[in-house]
This record gives structure tokens, sequence and C-alpha cells, in this order.
């Protein structure tokens, strides 16, 4: 495409009068350009070097226990768009059971806010009403046994591994 603008161009010159000199000038400052441009094209990965498992556009980092809250605040340390695990697909699931070595896991929903009304740590809501099963009285957050693909409200104070996932939704504090 480029050749076909100088070839325009330095057809054009003869014309108006420029020379072969003026349409040489434009062909050095097309080149010009363009390695300025292509100088500056990086790709940038914004997650963590310790996210190594990945799947489509998110990346993963399993820790040791903590209770949820402690959790949620270990995860956004890690970057804008970094958060507590949200699973959307069965494919998804499957690639954090292997990380997770099956173990239980919080997972970034609770009901911290207003009982019974599930909300993700990216503040959609997750779930309304009755919600997994089964619940308790209060405030409350959500584990999954990854080996029985199970999820359960427990106590935000429990000690449970978690994973971190980078996927460039960020946290919202006033969802938890």
């Amino acid at each position: 495409m480029r050749w076909l603008v100088v070839l325009a161009v330095t057809g054009g010159c003869g014309r108006l009068g420029f020379g072969e000199e003026h349409a040489r000038l434009i062909d050095a400052s097309v080149d010009a350009v363009d390695l300025t441009i292509d100088a500056r094209v990086t790709k940038v990965d914004p997650c963590a070097a310790t996210y190594t498992t990945k799947y489509l556009g998110s990346s993963y980092k399993l820790y040791p226990a903590a209770p949820w809250l402690d959790a949620v605040r270990r995860c956004e340390q890690d970057g804008r768009g970094t958060h507590l695990l949200l699973i959307d697909d069965s494919f998804e699931a499957m690639t954090v059971k292997n990380l997770a070595s099956g173990a239980t896991i919080w997972i970034g929903i609770s009901d911290r806010t207003v009982d019974n009304y599930f909300l993700k740590v990216t503040g959609q809501v997750a779930y309304t009403g009755q919600g997994p099963s089964p619940a308790l009285p209060g405030p409350g957050c959500i584990d999954v046994d990854e080996s029985a693909g199970t999820a359960h409200e427990v106590s935000c104070d429990m000690m449970l591994s978690f994973v971190c996932e980078c996927d460039f939704m960020p946290a919202d504090p006033a969802s938890y």
C-alpha cells in the first residue's frame, strides 16, 4: 500500500513541476515515519510474571490459605484488573481445578453487603434469593470444592487457599 501512495505522489510530482528529487524526499519521509511507528509497537502483558497458568484471556496464580477478605486484598495488590477468582465456564473451572490440585478454594463471591444477595468482587450480581447451598444466616463467602465441583456459603473467616485471576476486570470494593 505504501508503494502505491509513493508512486501516485511521484507520478503527480512531474505534472506539478516538482522533479524526481522531491519524489525521493517524500519516499524517504514515508520510510522514516514507518520506522518510527514500528519502533514504538511493543506487546505489554499487564499481569504479573508469576501468573503462569492461562486460559483464554485470563491468567491465574494459586496462593496459600487466608480468610476471604485477606484473599480479596492480596489479589488486588497484584495490580489493576486482578481479583479473586470468578469462574465463567466449565473449561475455566477445569483449568483452576488443575491449578488448585482439587483443593477447596475461595472464589470472588459473597453476600457480605446484603444477606442472600450475592455479588461478585467485580460488582455484578452473582446470585439472588436462595444462593448456594447450604445458606448461612448473615454474611458469608463462597468456596468451591474443586474435587466435587460444588459451591458453598461458609464463614468468611475460614482459612482457605485461593486463586487470583488477572483478566483486566477491576475489583469493586463496594461489592464486598
